[in-house]
């Protein structure tokens, strides 16, 4: 027979490790991991040029690559979705570089690619993202998501969208940018499942079509493209087809006459998640926004000071109160059911 003060301090500790374990459960574990679709996952879908810069916009020395690896990681470990990073390069022995061997040791799926053929390796980078859906290991009910290589995750719930409206076909994070700006669909952060990412970009094989994706480019961007027109081509893409197959829709005018088409807007509100002021990132300075945006101005080093401080910060307003204060008076208090009962003790 066990003595009563021990039976005591028995029921007092199962109870405290129960407790315990269902809190550390539910504050460590991935957000969008733990409540997507049964038999989705979710993907980052992002790619970057390793064999040079753009020149465009004062982005020659972007931290492009070094902005990678920190991106992918967080994606993956922080928010809990599976990322995809295509590098492009014409290196043949590509399979082999730090950068790519460090993505891979992360979890990270790689796919390397030369750059398009009449494309350049930034130009590439840009618009092969979007064909994700066109790897063989991402199905078809996957959730794909765009992410900018420099566009940082700075809370769990970025994604929330996707698991509170899980009915829509796309789910646009900055509508609100082109509803009042007349901008085109920021492509951070816009996601779709992968197969309405094949039905919307017309199901046209990028990897094996060069005319059918040519077709579409002309299409998105009516004025013609040249080297400074092409910069933010994916964009217009996306943009003009998410309104040209009823799936999203915007009231500014602008927007229907950058990708070719006639205004007529539509009701959307079945179909498409239209993030507002809430939904758009911040910039290098701390705030309550879920993601961040690096700038040309900023290095690598300011992102990660940044990242530092908010990391700290949501961690301490996360962290459980003493454990003295979490000890429960009794089982009754918490209604808790214990997998035994206090006579088995």
């Amino acid at each position: 027979m066990i003595p009563s003060e021990i039976r005591s301090m028995l029921k007092f500790f199962i109870v405290w490790i129960i407790v315990s374990t269902q809190a550390q459960v539910t504050q460590s574990a991935p957000a969008v991991a733990m409540n997507v679709e049964k038999n989705s996952k979710v993907w980052v879908s992002m790619a970057v040029c390793l064999d040079r810069n753009t020149h465009t916009r004062g982005k020659a020395k972007h931290p492009y690559n070094e902005a990678t690896l920190l991106n992918a990681q967080r994606w993956h470990e922080q928010v809990g979705a599976k990322v995809i990073v295509f590098i492009i390069t014409n290196n043949p022995n590509a399979h082999n570089i730090s950068p790519v061997r460090q993505l891979r040791a992360k979890q990270i799926a790689v796919e390397i690619r030369p750059a398009l053929n009449s494309f350049d390796c930034p130009t590439t980078s840009q618009i092969i993202r979007m064909w994700a859906h066109a790897i063989p290991y991402i199905k078809n009910e996957d959730i794909i998501v765009m992410i900018d290589v420099d566009a940082f995750p700075i809370s769990k719930e970025v994604l929330s969208p996707i698991v509170r409206f899980p009915s829509k076909k796309a789910w646009v994070w900055q509508h609100i940018y082109s509803e009042q700006s007349g901008a085109t669909f920021p492509m951070s952060i816009i996601a779709l499942r992968s197969k309405d990412w094949a039905l919307v970009l017309d199901k046209c094989d990028i990897f094996r079509d060069a005319k059918c994706f040519k077709s579409l480019l002309k299409r998105s961007l009516p004025e013609g493209y040249n080297k400074i027109t092409i910069w933010g081509a994916d964009q217009n893409i996306i943009t003009r087809q998410l309104l040209f197959h009823n799936i999203c829709s915007v009231n500014n005018r602008k927007v229907w006459d950058k990708v070719g088409l006639s205004y007529k807007p539509f009701d959307d509100s079945e179909t498409c998640f239209h993030g507002g002021e809430g939904h758009r990132h911040s910039g290098m300075e701390p705030s309550n926004r879920q993601w961040l945006h690096m700038s040309v101005s900023n290095t690598i080093e300011d992102v990660k000071r940044v990242l530092e401080v908010l990391d700290r910060k949501r961690d301490s307003s996360a962290s459980p109160r003493p454990l003295k204060r979490n000890f429960p008076a009794s089982p009754r208090a918490h209604k808790i059911k214990l997998p035994f009962t206090t006579e088995e003790i």
